[in-house]
C-alpha cells in the first residue's frame, strides 16, 4: 500500500508553516533589532538610518527561522507520510 498525500496534506504543512515562520520570524527580527538598535543610538546615528539598518538585520534574522521551519513541516508532515511502510503480518504458524 502506497501512502498518498492529499490537498489537506498540503494545506496543514502549509499552514502550520506559515504560522511557525511568522511568529518565530518576528520574535528573531526584533531580537536582532533591539540587539542592534542600541549601539547604533548610542553612536549618535539618525533614527531614521537606524531604523533601516535594523530592519535590514530583522529580515536576515528572521530567514534561518523560515527554513527550519519549513524543513521541520515538511519532513514530519509530509515527508514522513509518505515513506511511511505498512509491516505485511506475520503468517499463522
Amino acid at each position: 500500500m502506497n501512502p498518498t498525500l492529499h490537498e489537506a496534506d498540503y494545506i496543514k504543512a502549509w499552514a502550520a508553516f506559515v504560522v511557525c515562520a511568522t511568529i518565530g520570524g518576528f520574535v528573531a527580527g526584533f531580537v536582532a533589532g533591539v540587539v542592534l538598535a542600541i549601539p547604533l543610538k548610542a553612536s549618535g546615528m539618525a533614527q531614521g538610518v537606524a531604523q533601516v539598518w535594523c530592519s535590514i538585520a530583522g529580515f536576515f534574522a528572521g530567514l534561518p527561522v523560515s527554513y527550519a521551519c519549513f524543513r521541520f513541516f515538511v519532513s514530519r508532515l509530509l515527508v514522513e507520510r509518505i515513506t511511511r511502510t505498512v509491516v505485511p503480518p506475520l503468517p499463522n504458524a
